[in-house]
């Protein structure tokens, strides 16, 4: 069920005031009633979805039993390839017999597969979940708290990535539901719903023609551009409202989930990006594969060669397709660059001097909007149309960016690079290695002005939705 609906926003009430009282009752009955909302909030999509979810939970926490009995590495290893074997079978499968048929010269056919929505997110979650078993991080605990982990309806379609050592503290304690973490959830799910419904989609309205456009040969110059600087803002407020939604759904019912934006476009260098940019993302990628790769323990190239796996690797999990392999390629790219010049004598000095700190953003900020190129385009054809649009200006009138969107764009643009991301109003701490998940959360206090502002947000929101078609949220796909 879309957090952006008029049916989600109506189930609401419903699911908290079932939450409360189950609450009340026990924390047992607490967990059961959340995972019974979460399976049927993931079932109004596809009810053969809850099936596959229910499977893979099952045989994760069998192999996290195996693994803590026999603490081998060839347990992980047949249990982190089963993963991978099933996001591969769901995900990539048409990709690699599409592929094979150039390279072979065949003309084996494609198989019809159903991509179960979040299926890259749960893998992740559950990859982590065994390498933090065999690691005596965290132990598997009971099968229901992992279950309510892995099913926990606002983060399960596109995130955050969690970790179970992070969640289990909270599931495993008796909680206690406050009005002020109703109200301030509230107010979060409102901002974001209003980022996703009145930001994103009328950024959308400007990408979609355009992209279209640049399908059928090159637009013009100044409407390719808008369209790549469009599709960096709707993908930013897609993605982090959808986060928010989840965070404010998360701690309506006394649930801390992490920050997973920081103002990413802010950034003055593409390591800083990736610190602000899909947190919990990152902070996998880091932990699951560049630091079991070798980290920067073994020289510098060796450190080159990681950054590049890993990119490669976040690339393809984005989407079976080249375009995503290249997107992960330039940003890995990029950050060889910037480790690289790093290493150098002055680089320190250079970073505290402003103008030069303000060269870095503009720098980064190109490389950014020109991996997005790559990111949204269907194809290298488009990008390499979208590339060229934007590189010379072109006669052709394909499509034309009106006054209004120009400005709608230049000023949320303006509103990205220089105000702070939205949950810093309620004083989160958004830097996961410095967080005690066993303590509450410090949240804003009750505001009037606060209050006014999501009841303004959340009208304006309503009036989008009830006025235009509902679009999936753009890591849905995912």
């Amino acid at each position: 069920m879309l957090f952006s609906s008029f049916e989600f926003l109506l189930a609401i009430p419903v699911a908290y005031a079932t939450l409360v009282a189950a609450n009340l009752y026990s924390q047992r009955a607490f967990l059961l009633a959340l995972i019974a909302l979460s399976l049927i909030f993931y079932a109004w999509f596809r009810a053969e979805y809850v099936l596959i979810l229910i499977v893979s939970a099952v045989w994760n926490y069998l192999f996290a039993a195996s693994i803590e009995q026999f603490p081998d590495k060839r347990i992980i290893g047949l249990g982190v390839t089963a993963n991978v074997l099933m996001l591969v079978a769901f995900k990539y499968l048409n990709f690699i017999i599409e592929n094979a048929n150039l390279v072979l010269g065949q003309t084996w056919p494609q198989i019809f597969v159903v991509l179960p929505i979040a299926l890259s997110f749960i893998t992740f979650e559950q990859i982590s979940f065994l390498s933090d078993v065999r690691n005596k991080r965290v132990q598997r605990g009971d099968f229901v708290s992992y279950l309510a982990f892995v099913t926990l309806f606002p983060k399960l379609i596109a995130g955050p990535i969690i970790r179970y050592r992070e969640l289990l503290p909270q599931l495993s304690s008796a909680r206690r539901i406050t009005a002020e973490q109703l109200f301030t959830g509230f107010c979060l799910f409102c901002l974001g719903l209003f980022k996703k419904t009145v930001l994103a989609d009328n950024m959308g309205s400007i990408v979609d023609p355009s992209v279209t456009s640049l399908g059928e040969g090159v637009i013009k110059q100044i409407d390719a551009i808008c369209a790549i600087v469009a599709y960096s803002l709707q993908i930013f407020f897609d993605f982090s409202g959808y986060s928010e939604m989840a965070l404010g759904l998360a701690w309506m019912f006394g649930i801390r989930l992490p920050v997973n934006f920081f103002s990413p476009y802010r950034s003055s260098s593409i390591i800083e990006f990736w610190r602000r940019w899909h947190i919990t993302l990152s902070s996998f990628l880091r932990d699951y594969i560049y630091i079991p790769l070798g980290g920067n323990r073994r020289g510098a190239l060796r450190t080159f060669v990681n950054l590049l796996i890993v990119m490669l690797v976040g690339g393809i999990w984005h989407g079976a397709a080249w375009t995503f392999v290249a997107w992960g390629c330039l940003h890995g790219l990029a950050l060889i660059a910037n480790h690289a010049w790093r290493q150098l004598p002055w680089s320190e000095t250079c970073s505290r001097n402003r103008g030069l700190k303000f060269a870095g953003w503009a720098v980064t900020s190109m490389v950014i909007l020109a991996a997005w190129v790559l990111f949204r385009a269907p194809s290298f054809g488009v990008a390499g149309n979208w590339f060229a649009s934007i590189w010379q200006n072109h006669a052709q009138p394909a499509y034309m960016v009106s006054n209004r969107q120009l400005l709608l764009v230049s000023a949320l643009t303006l509103w990205v690079i220089i105000l702070p991301n939205i949950p810093t109003l309620f004083r989160i701490e958004w830097d996961r290695d410095r967080i005690d998940w066993t303590k509450p959360v410090g949240i804003a206090p009750v505001s009037l002005s606060l209050a006014a502002l999501s009841a303004l947000a959340l009208s304006i929101s309503v009036i989008a939705m009830a006025r235009g078609q509902h679009n999936a949220f753009i890591y849905f796909q995912f």
